[in-house]
This record gives C-alpha cells, sequence and structure tokens, in this order.
C-alpha cells in the first residue's frame, strides 16, 4: 500500500477570516447581488417615470386672437397699428391623461417589481450569510479533528516503537505488531479525510468571496 501524503499542518481560511468577514466579502461580491441592484436601479426608474405619467399635467397657454375689423381698408388698419382689435389669453390648462387608469397601474406594475427585486436581494443575501457560516464552521471543525488525527498519529508512532521493540526480544506477538501497525494507519487515514476537507472548505469560502 502506498504512504499517504499528509500536510503537517491543519488548512485555514485566507487571512483567518471570521465568519462575519467571511458573509461581508461575499456579499459585496457576489454577481448576483451586484445584478440585482442594476435590476432594483433600472427598477427605481422605471418606476419613476410611470408616476410622473400618472400624474395630473398642468400646462400654461397664451393665445392671440384678432377681432372683427372695420368695414373700410383704412379703419382696419387703424385698428390693428393700435392693437385694438388683438385680444390676448393667457391661462392654464388641466390635462388629465386619458389613460390615467393604464398608467396608475403601469406604476403599481413598476412598484411590485422593485419590491420583488429588493426581497431576492435579501434572500441572496441571507442565503450567502448562512452558506458563509456553514463553510467557516465546517473548516474549524476539519482543523479541530486534524489536530486530533496529528496528535493520535504521533501516539500510534510511539507505540508502533514499542511494541516492535519488544517484539524483537520476544515480549510481543506478531498480532500486538499487526494490531498497532492497524491503529497507526487508521490515524493517518482519519488525519487525511479531515485535510481534505478543510481544503475543500477553504476552497469553497474562497469561491465564494474572490473578487
Amino acid at each position: 500500500q502506498g504512504a499517504l501524503l499528509i500536510s503537517a499542518s491543519a488548512p485555514s481560511t485566507p487571512r483567518s477570516m471570521s465568519v462575519r468577514q467571511v458573509r461581508q466579502l461575499a456579499k459585496e461580491r457576489a454577481p448576483e447581488i451586484k445584478r440585482q441592484k442594476l435590476a432594483q436601479r433600472r427598477a427605481e426608474i422605471s418606476l419613476r417615470q410611470a408616476q410622473d405619467q400618472a400624474k395630473i399635467n398642468l400646462e400654461t397657454i397664451g393665445t392671440l386672437n384678432v377681432n372683427g375689423l372695420g368695414e373700410g381698408v383704412g379703419e382696419s388698419l387703424v385698428q390693428l397699428s393700435q392693437f385694438s382689435a388683438i385680444v390676448g389669453y393667457i391661462g392654464l390648462r388641466l390635462q388629465l391623461p386619458l389613460i390615467n387608469d393604464a398608467r396608475q397601474a403601469d406604476a403599481e406594475r413598476a412598484e411590485w417589481t422593485l419590491n420583488r427585486l429588493k426581497e431576492e436581494q435579501r434572500n441572496t443575501e441571507l442565503r450567502l450569510d448562512a452558506e458563509g457560516a456553514r463553510l467557516v464552521n465546517q473548516l474549524e471543525v476539519a482543523k479541530k479533528r486534524t489536530e486530533l488525527a496529528q496528535a493520535t498519529v504521533v501516539l500510534a508512532a510511539r507505540s508502533l516503537e514499542e511494541v516492535t521493540a519488544r517484539f524483537e526480544i520476544g515480549q510481543a506477538t506478531s498480532l500486538e505488531v499487526s494490531q498497532v501497525l492497524q491503529r497507526q494507519r487508521e490515524a493517518e487515514l482519519r488525519q487525511a479525510r479531515a485535510q481534505v476537507d478543510g481544503e475543500l472548505a477553504n476552497i469553497a469560502i474562497e469561491a465564494i468571496v474572490k473578487p
């Protein structure tokens, strides 16, 4: 059987990040959240446009009209030159959108879309929070398992030395040597498994916090 390649130290998070730091970086750098924030900005613009279109519109208007002129050409020219035939009007015209109900419905749909996008972002953040905490905790457990397994491997090696020495002087049987060798092998396997689990958790953490 081939020898196991076992690292000398337990895995650790990049810069030994805490759960809080992993959560924060994951939310800051997640492409999904960036996309959701941009979608919210677009929805906010659409909402404002829809709200503006649904509002009452007051328009300032001005008109100039020419009243009836005199019968003769001369009299008409006199009236025009004195502006007595020109009547002006300035006022406000109230414009209600012809399809105001439809535009109001558009505004309500735009607001619903914006709220839905915000809810999606909250759900994504909660999922990243849970995933970050799970991975960091998984890594911490793997580190503890690795440390315990390392200690067990050291003890197993000492036991093997002792039983081998006893076997050489006839104070231990080959069965005892085999049993100690088996315990040492099991300890090495547990250590290797713990380190692999830790590295997998470490890779997963790097994946969610990378820029």
